[in-house]
């Protein structure tokens, strides 16, 4: 039986995944994301296969793209697919919790 607890809904909240083409994550989308247990972030994450929400302290979340992992000062280099905005590093340490998007569940017209 799945542990329901390692799913979570989240609403796209801006339009930093928003290509303005092809696949795009817009505000007011809808996702189903599935919890990365705290252990596995000090091993390498399958990076290639997910777009990730990645969830702080303050319980603010952003979802992103993940493109470089770095094990040795627990980063991630996070890039958005709007192109109007930059790559940001964020530390493993300033978040509260890790998902992975397995599915959009809400799509909003944009």
């Amino acid at each position: 039986m799945r542990d329901i607890n390692k799913y979570h809904q989240f609403r796209v909240n801006d339009d930093e995944m928003d290509s303005g083409y092809g696949f795009s994550l817009c505000d007011g989308d809808f996702i189903l994301a599935r919890k990365i247990d705290e252990k596995y972030w000090s091993q390498r994450l399958n990076i290639n296969s997910w777009l990730f929400v990645l969830v702080f302290k303050n319980e603010d979340y952003i979802i992103r793209k993940i493109i470089e992992h770095n094990i040795e000062t627990m980063s991630v280099l996070c890039h958005p697919l709007n192109l109007a905005y930059s790559d940001s590093i964020v530390y493993l340490d300033d978040l509260y919790e890790l998902y992975n998007v397995i599915r959009i569940i809400g799509k909003n017209n944009c």
